[in-house]
């Protein structure tokens, strides 16, 4: 996990235009954090940075709200370290056809969603019942789960 100091260097790189790739070179050169490319995706997803332009005009306000992507997944402030109930996150053994990996998830209400990495490293949420959206406690526990399950897969 990052200190709030590291986080903040990582959402200044973005804003000042740097790609993930040069992100998570960074990370290892300059803050000696070392993780995989999927990994770094997943914590700028978490950090709410946009890298296809800079956030001059974001406040930091703006950045503790959820956001909802394109292809329908919350990004959620790593700060809010909040408990969960039983979410439990699988891997598919053939990842779905648009993307890298994929699985399930059930969330701690029980109900089920299939999660996706595309190609392009974003996290997607695609829940069995239109649409529901789990609590965010649920999402940040699925999000440390999906994390340290594909570090557990080697992906």
């Amino acid at each position: 996990m990052l200190t709030d100091e590291q986080k903040a260097t990582v959402r200044q790189w973005a804003q000042d235009g740097a790609s993930l790739g040069e992100i998570h070179k960074r990370l290892g050169e300059e803050l000696a954090v070392q993780m995989t490319y999927l990994e770094a995706r997943l914590l700028v997803s978490e950090l709410e940075v946009s890298l296809d332009k800079p956030e001059d005009d974001r406040s930091e306000a703006d950045s503790d709200a959820s956001d909802t992507t394109e292809h329908g997944a919350l990004a959620q402030d790593p700060d809010e370290i909040l408990g969960g109930g039983a979410v439990n996150v699988s891997v598919d053994s053939i990842a779905q056809p648009h993307a890298m990996v994929s699985g399930q998830v059930t969330f701690s209400d029980g109900k089920r969603a299939s999660w996706y990495v595309d190609q392009m490293g974003r996290l997607g949420l695609d829940p069995e019942e239109p649409g529901y959206r789990p609590s965010e406690d649920d999402l940040m526990t699925f999000q440390q789960q999906l994390q340290e399950t594909l570090r557990k897969e080697g992906l």
